[in-house]
């Protein structure tokens, strides 16, 4: 299993038996790890914290998708700074009274631009003209225009301003649905 805490990202094991609840993805937890010889930490003493929105099956399922983002980058990272945790905690005050689409591609947004994955040369992946009126997103994060690329177009004055001030206020809900289609979300 793995945990993200304000500094790290730990991998650790954990029992499941009769005695055990299961923790799911998601959860914010306090717990306990036994340091093992040769083998992964072991997680015990783990209690969970309810959080208002859990019970909303879509921010629920939203937030579910966030966390499966954000294991696929801490992953592909080695290292955790802290602002995974922060954007982490930020993200799960939001959805107490925010739309959830919303606030999981602002803080996804957020991430990606952290990790220097979005594009800052508004230019064709593929063909390498000048974006214009509609532009589409690949899994990689990548912008193409629509000749090249024609699946779920984005008006791409939207998508600069998306990268730019890493809100999504200005998008309709089909807009926020497309984009988060778009980023396997």
């Amino acid at each position: 299993m793995s945990i993200l805490t304000k500094d790290s990202y730990l991998k650790c094991y954990r029992f499941y038996g009769v005695k055990h609840s299961i923790v799911s993805i998601g959860n914010y937890i306090d717990f306990e790890l036994s340091k093992r010889a040769m083998f992964l930490p072991i997680l015990h003493s783990t209690m969970q914290y309810y959080c208002k929105w859990q019970n909303d099956y879509l921010k629920l399922k939203y937030w579910i998708d966030y966390c499966a983002f954000l294991h696929r980058i801490l992953q592909q990272n080695g290292s955790c700074d802290e602002i995974y945790f922060k954007q982490s905690l930020s993200l799960m005050t939001k959805l107490n009274s925010q739309d959830a689409k919303r606030a999981i591609l602002d803080s996804i947004i957020s991430i990606l631009d952290y990790e220097g994955m979005l594009q800052r040369e508004y230019f064709c992946s593929l063909c390498e003209k000048e974006l214009t009126n509609y532009v589409s997103l690949d899994e990689n994060y990548m912008l193409y225009c629509s000749s090249c690329k024609k699946d779920k177009l984005i008006n791409f004055d939207k998508v600069k301003k998306l990268f730019l001030l890493k809100s999504s206020a200005f998008f309709s809900d089909e807009e926020i649905d497309d984009f988060l289609e778009l980023l396997n979300v």
